[in-house]
């Protein structure tokens, strides 16, 4: 392995964690900071293309959601010198609530899904071209 290939994996694994942890912060900006220009969140028949639409769809979440992804099996695979393709496992527990009301309880995972990204390299650093997220159990909509 090349430094240049762990520099991607590194970094690509950087941006999946850091997608988990602002979404989950209702840190929504941030989220589609992580995307390139025309890069796109796909889910079943939804897709949102570009930052904007990304941070839009995001937006429309309730308020009083309380989400917490728990991402494993990270694996990145880099494919040029400027992209890469990524395969993360994903428990998805969710509920509702204020952040004065923790500790909630402990609802069962709503899903467990795949998160199926392609990255490349842009004069900013490593970027999230596409996210397909692939509900594998659950019922998560």
């Amino acid at each position: 392995m090349t430094l240049e290939d762990l520099t991607c994996k590194i970094a690509c694994g950087d941006l999946i964690v850091a997608f988990a942890n602002a979404i989950d912060y209702s840190r929504y900006d941030e989220v589609a900071a992580l995307f390139t220009g025309d890069g796109e969140v796909a889910r079943g028949d939804e897709v949102s293309r570009g930052p904007e639409a990304i941070l839009a769809t995001l937006q429309r979440r309730p308020a009083d959601r309380i989400t917490r992804h728990m991402v494993s099996n990270i694996r990145i695979s880099r494919t040029s010198p400027d992209t890469a393709e990524g395969l993360s496992y994903v428990h998805l527990y969710r509920t509702t609530g204020q952040a004065e009301d923790f500790p909630l309880p402990l609802p069962a995972p709503a899903a467990c899904a795949e998160w199926r990204d392609r990255f490349v390299l842009t004069d900013e650093g490593w970027r999230i071209a596409r996210r397909e997220i692939v509900i594998i159990l659950g019922t998560a909509p």
